[in-house]
């Protein structure tokens, strides 16, 4: 149950999508849904399995093992992520993730096991306290533990179990006339205890995130984005919580993705809404982990945003590089 978690949480990585510290514009709505896949029969080893003999070969600290050293064993997983944003103020929004699983099977103990249904949600709320010449915003997020939890070591979960608060500062740049960005991310992430987890419940260790991403378009084709991005997760240790019974903690996970992406707007000459459609593909790729899935997680998603109220501030919103031109003054 517990890989199976961490492969979860592998999983939902993409939920974090990265738009650097711009908010979606003011009285703006964006969509995106996104399948997301994962196909793992491999763990970054932790403290807790240095040593382990797995045929010819004694895992290291950081060396990519099976999941179990006797069995194999694996986590495979296909979902769809559902993101939207609504632009309150030029430099206000607010985000909702709802992932749900097509298919979640876990096979580490001989018995095959599948789940479907409702992941975690998230929830967050992004500011904007600076627009130039660098943008510097916060934001603030919340998981709720929506999806199905379970300990049982056979079981598959959807959900990871306990609340999350997110805090983070983002800084991006944009440069070469607002073709091309630069940006990056910094926070920490409080995950309370899980009362279901161990003997006596879990508190969860604290996560600290990093991000960094380098993106932009060309003058000659406004339809193509590429950009490169790098994400550090690392969780801090664990303590079960039991007072009467011993039970050593939980070593620290961690991984390092670095993630290519392309965004193609089809119909970026056209003028109605299929201007604001984009499709994406990106594969997050663990170069460096901890405890964590060392397999690939594939994205392919289809984006697009459209106009719920008119702009009231008084001032326009500053375009994200990574998204369509604004539409033009009527």
């Amino acid at each position: 149950m517990r890989a199976a978690l961490v492969a979860l949480a592998a999983l939902l990585m993409p939920s974090h999508a990265f738009a650097g510290a711009w908010t979606t514009p003011e009285g703006k709505m964006w969509m995106k849904a996104a399948w997301v896949y994962l196909d793992s029969d491999q763990l970054f080893v932790d403290s807790e399995r240095v040593g382990l003999i797995c045929g010819d070969i004694t895992l290291s600290l950081g060396q990519r093992g099976p999941y179990d050293c006797q069995l194999g064993g694996g986590f495979k997983a296909s979902s769809l992520l559902f993101e939207s944003s609504i632009g309150l103020h030029r430099r206000l929004d607010l985000k909702v993730q709802i992932p749900v699983f097509l298919s979640a099977q876990f096979l580490a103990t001989g018995t095959f096991q599948q789940r479907r249904g409702l992941g975690d949600i998230r929830f967050t709320v992004q500011g904007v306290m600076l627009e130039a010449p660098v943008v510097l915003a916060a934001n603030a997020e919340v998981k709720a533990p929506t999806g199905f939890f379970t300990q049982d070591a056979v079981g598959v979960p959807l959900g990871e179990g306990q609340w999350d608060i997110a805090f983070r500062l983002l800084a991006s740049y944009p440069f070469a006339h607002g073709f091309a960005w630069t940006g990056v991310e910094a926070g920490y992430r409080i995950r309370l205890p899980n009362d279901k987890l161990g003997i006596g419940g879990l508190d969860l260790g604290d996560e600290i995130l990093a991000t960094y991403e380098l993106g932009g378009r060309f003058p000659k084709f406004r339809w193509l984005y590429l950009s490169g991005r790098y994400d550090l997760r690392y969780q801090l240790e664990s303590e079960d919580l039991s007072r009467n019974v011993f039970v050593p903690n939980r070593p620290v996970r961690a991984v390092m993705y670095v993630t290519p992406k392309i965004i193609i707007n089809p119909f970026s000459r056209h003028p109605d809404a299929l201007d604001r459609l984009g499709i994406e593909f990106e594969v997050l790729l663990p170069v460096w982990g901890r405890g964590w899935p060392a397999d690939p997680v594939w994205v392919l998603a289809l984006t697009g945003s459209f106009r719920l109220f008119p702009e009231y501030s008084g001032r326009r919103s500053r375009p994200n590089p990574g998204q369509p031109p604004p539409e033009p003054d009527p």
